[in-house]
């Protein structure tokens, strides 16, 4: 039975990711004592369970307080049904968040592989191309009501296409 808790450090180093996020900007998705001990203790960091199972660990974590965060999901294998309300849940935080700015990043299809057949498409035709068919990181950020605002070329430790996202209040 899909429910959320607050999230405690152990979560993220339980959670068994999807491969395609077990690399998150080209590094491997793993957390220190630390850092993960750092994202618990964030105002919205929440862990959504199918019965025992962790099913995702969803965080809003301010880089300036009070003013800006970066928004981030891990998902475990066989979401299924349970992707909805997790969703659901997700837009919910981000829409009721009181800070002015919330961002995420996600990997998007290959911009490189766009511009060497159209090499003179501006930022904004750039992204657009980009987001004709969003990869599925992307359409998760625009479910959860975020906007995307920028194509980051060549980002992350494997140089890969992503999307800046963004809600502004």
């Amino acid at each position: 039975m899909f429910h959320v808790r607050r999230m405690v450090p152990s979560d993220l180093t339980e959670i068994v990711v999807q491969p395609s996020q077990s690399l998150q900007m080209g590094l491997p998705t793993q957390f220190t004592q630390e850092e993960a001990e750092a994202l618990a203790e964030q105002r919205d960091a929440w862990t959504a369970l199918d019965g025992d199972r962790i099913i995702c660990c969803i965080s809003i974590a301010e880089n300036f307080p009070g003013r800006s965060a970066v928004a981030m999901a891990l998902f475990a294998q066989g979401l299924g049904a349970a992707h909805v309300p997790l969703t659901r849940f997700a837009r919910r935080i981000v829409a009721e968040s009181p800070l002015p700015r919330i961002e995420a990043v996600a990997l998007a299809n290959d911009a490189e592989a766009i511009l060497a057949r159209f090499p003179h498409l501006d930022p904004y035709e750039l992204l657009t191309s980009v987001m004709v068919e969003p990869t599925a990181p992307c359409r998760w950020a625009m479910m959860a009501g975020l906007t995307a605002v920028a194509c980051l070329r060549k980002f992350g430790a494997a140089s890969e296409t992503h999307v800046l996202f963004e809600r502004i209040r």
